[in-house]
């Protein structure tokens, strides 16, 4: 029989009908798996050997962009097996983003011309792209997906809309978020449209290290870009405050802040 009275409260699990064996739970004082400092706890019967422990790890990113198309298709990254969390982000000019069977996520959201849209799903094992359709032909867009692996979720009870302005900045500052976990990380997706430069950079706030990048020429100027960043370091419960990341020039912009749970135990 096993009882857990508290999601929160290290030793709420209980588990009787098994001999007594008090090396078969190991944690940390906190509560924390010693061994990835992640886990709030990890219970291994009596006389059963011990599997192998998986920690949460980016295990891959996609690109796509369109460009006078409405299709704006993801191929699924590279090595995504059932159980692994995908995590994507559309951006397109003047025209909307459809949502993408299989997944859950954001309505398209829209300010002047900037329109984005987040989706999330838990892979099955058989994914093989995810299509995107924009609303019309005639304009540009930009979509990146990553795939993490391990006991990796998000909290379906605050999943954040994305972030568009119709204002042209060099700023893309996107809201934070409040985590629910204890050990969670933070994905962040950046872009600019409309830019029209030969040249275009986006900067990701401070901490995050830059994991996909893409970008769409047009007549020899980029008119779509994004980044994809994350911060691969465990973070507090509560409030992240607003992440902001630099354009390379004053223009349109979009982006998505989420929180990566790196525990099911967090989850529920």
């Amino acid at each position: 029989t096993i009882a857990w009275t508290s999601n929160t409260v290290p030793g709420s699990l209980s588990v009787t009908g098994i001999a007594a064996d008090t090396s078969a739970h190991v944690s940390n004082a906190d509560g924390r798996c010693p061994r990835c400092e992640r886990h709030r706890w990890e219970y291994q019967c009596p006389g059963v050997t011990p599997g192998t422990h998986i920690a949460l790890t980016l295990c891959g990113t996609a690109t796509a962009t369109a460009n006078n198309s409405a299709a704006l298709t993801v191929t699924a990254p590279t090595g995504v097996v059932a159980g692994d969390l995908l995590v994507m982000f559309g951006a397109a000019a003047g025209v909307t983003l459809s949502g993408v069977t299989g997944f859950s996520g954001s309505p398209n959201t829209v300010a002047g011309d900037v329109n984005a849209r987040a989706y999330v799903r838990v892979a099955d094992g058989t994914e093989t792209t995810f299509p995107i359709t924009l609303s019309g032909a005639s304009s540009v867009g930009a979509a990146i997906c990553a795939a993490y692996s391990g006991p990796a979720a998000i909290d379906p009870r605050s999943l954040p809309a994305p972030y568009v302005t119709a204002a042209a900045g060099t700023a893309v500052a996107v809201p934070g978020v409040a985590l629910t976990g204890q050990q969670d990380w933070l994905a962040w997706f950046g872009a600019g449209l409309g830019t029209g430069t030969t040249s275009f950079t986006i900067t990701p706030p401070a901490g995050f290290t830059a994991q996909a990048t893409v970008a769409e020429f047009n007549n020899g100027t980029v008119e779509a870009g994004m980044v994809f960043a994350d911060l691969e370091t465990a973070q507090p419960p509560g409030a992240t405050g607003v992440q902001t990341g630099t354009l390379s020039g004053a223009h349109h912009a979009a982006g998505w802040l989420v929180g990566i749970n790196s525990g099911f135990l967090d989850f529920f």
